[in-house]
C-alpha cells in the first residue's frame, strides 16, 4: 500500500506532537527522599543507598506510573538496565555494596531495586531483588 505525500506529513507531524507531548511531563519530587543522596551513591559503593531503603519503601506506591524521565530524575541513572520482550525494559539501582563496585560491567549478586517499565514506558513494578523485611 502506497501512502500519499499529503498522509505521510500528517503522521510525521502527529509524530512530532506526541514526542513532544510526552517529553513535557512534568518533574516529580518527594520531600522525604533525598534524590541527591541517592544519586550520588551511584552502584550503592559508598552505603548510602542501604540506608534509605526506608524511604525507599515509602515512596514506592508513588513510583508507579511515573514515565522513565521523571523516575530518572527522583532516582537518576540506572546502574544497569535490562531491554526485554514487547519493548518492556528493566533498570536496576544497587542498594548494597557488592562487586559491582570492583567491575561496573558485571551485574553483581548485591542486593538490587529492580524497575520494570511497560510497553509505554511507565513504571508497572518495583522490587527488590532479594526480598527485604
Amino acid at each position: 500500500m502506497i501512502l500519499s505525500k499529503k498522509l505521510l506529513y500528517h503522521l510525521s507531524f502527529c509524530l512530532i506532537i506526541w514526542t513532544l507531548a510526552g517529553s513535557c511531563r512534568s518533574k516529580v519530587t518527594f520531600p522525604d527522599f533525598d534524590s541527591k543522596a541517592w544519586k550520588n551513591d551511584k552502584y550503592a559503593c559508598q552505603s548510602v543507598r542501604n540506608k534509605m531503603i526506608p524511604e525507599v519503601k515509602k515512596i514506592t506506591p508513588k513510583l508507579r506510573g511515573l514515565a522513565i524521565s521523571q523516575l530518572m530524575g527522583v532516582l537518576g541513572k540506572p546502574d544497569s538496565e535490562a531491554l526485554l520482550a514487547n519493548n518492556e525494559r528493566i533498570y536496576y539501582y544497587y542498594v548494597q555494596p557488592g562487586n559491582q563496585c570492583q567491575n561496573k560491567l558485571e551485574l553483581s549478586t548485591a542486593n538490587k531495586l529492580l524497575v520494570r517499565f511497560n510497553a509505554l514506558e511507565q513504571v508497572s513494578e518495583i522490587t527488590f531483588e532479594q526480598p527485604l523485611p
